[in-house]
């Protein structure tokens, strides 16, 4: 489906023994598992507003309109930085159209999702989504 919609995802980062890494891309899933079992500090960042920005400049090459999907804002600060992205975008893309939704349940380990142009997958307009709820 990530390759199909060209979605971007925006990973956060998560430390482990002092090193910091990315989710999905530094690690193999199996070591944070049997990490995870250690009981060892396990430490979660979301992806900065900078991280957001990039996913929107990515998916700006093709689309006009894009929608950032993230867990709510009451559980991660993936939201926040997703909106912070927005202003920042405001500056380099003013021609695109960027809308941030809370997915009203999520996954351990899931990223946000940056989709442009299209929501195919959720209807046309934000509000017929269903899966997600606005700010």
């Amino acid at each position: 489906m990530i390759r199909d919609y060209d979605i971007r995802l925006v990973p956060p980062s998560f430390t482990m023994d002092g090193r910091t890494y990315r989710d999905g891309s530094d690690v193999p899933m199996e070591d944070i598992y049997a990490y995870l079992e250690q009981d060892k500090p396990f430490l979660t960042t979301p992806g900065s507003p900078h991280d957001y920005l990039e996913a929107y400049r990515e998916a700006a090459q093709w689309a006009s309109d894009i929608v950032c999907l993230t867990v709510p804002k009451e559980l991660s600060a993936m939201f926040d930085s997703a909106r912070t992205a927005i202003e920042m975008a405001k500056e380099v893309i003013p021609e695109v159209s960027i809308q941030v939704a809370r997915l009203r349940q999520s996954s351990r380990g899931a990223g946000a999702d940056c989709t442009g142009g299209g929501y195919q997958s959720y209807g046309r307009r934000l509000p017929r989504a269903g899966h997600c709820s606005r700010p």
